[in-house]
């Protein structure tokens, strides 16, 4: 004669612990699939950072050359008044060449004070651009390390179904626990 002992109340262990599981599973993949986008979304906005850096620089050093430029104009300019100016009264010799060389080392000047200016923007920029490097870096290392691991996925897959399992068994009363395990009182080996 058949075994009539098997109902349906028997299964729910095996439910709660196949539930326990996909739910575990599900959250692990969710957790990691978010920390995959996050960084993505990292790389993409550093990139974008990036981009604007080098836009920032581009236009330092446009700005330096249209100083420096606007630097040279105003050296000829000054060079020319001098000469003019020396035609106009009839004087030459040593106070216009003084005053010519004397205009043209002021221009030297201001040149390596502009060019000391751009520089020290584009360190800025730079320095910037370094610590922007190692934040991403950082997160990078942060994200990475809050990704569930096999083994420690796996741990907490078992973690859930002997939870599942546990919580099926509670939802056994007694007779149904002995027949699930096929234990009954009275029965000697």
């Amino acid at each position: 004669m058949a075994d009539s002992s098997f109902n349906s109340t028997s299964l729910v262990p095996a439910i709660t612990t196949i539930l326990g599981l996909s739910a575990t599973l599900a959250d692990i993949r969710s957790q990691n699939n978010a920390v995959i986008q996050n960084i993505g979304n990292q790389v993409e906005s550093f990139r974008w950072s990036q981009n604007i850096m080098k836009q920032q620089l581009q236009e330092l050093d446009r700005a330096v050359g249209d100083k420096m430029t606007e630097r040279g104009v105003q050296a000829m300019i000054t060079e020319a008044r001098l000469r003019a100016g020396a035609a106009e009264t009839g004087t030459s010799g040593g106070t216009t060449a003084v005053a010519v060389q004397d205009s043209y080392m002021q221009e030297a000047l201001d040149m390596a004070a502009i060019k000391r200016q751009g520089k020290t923007g584009a360190i800025g920029l730079f320095r910037q651009l370094q610590s922007e490097r190692m934040g991403l870096s950082n997160r990078m290392s942060s994200l990475v390390s809050s990704m569930q691991s096999p083994a420690s996925a796996g741990l907490q897959t078992l973690n859930a179904a002997a939870s599942g399992f546990n919580a099926g068994l509670g939802y056994l009363n007694t007779s149904q626990q002995e027949s699930f395990f096929n234990t009954s009182e009275g029965t000697n080996p």
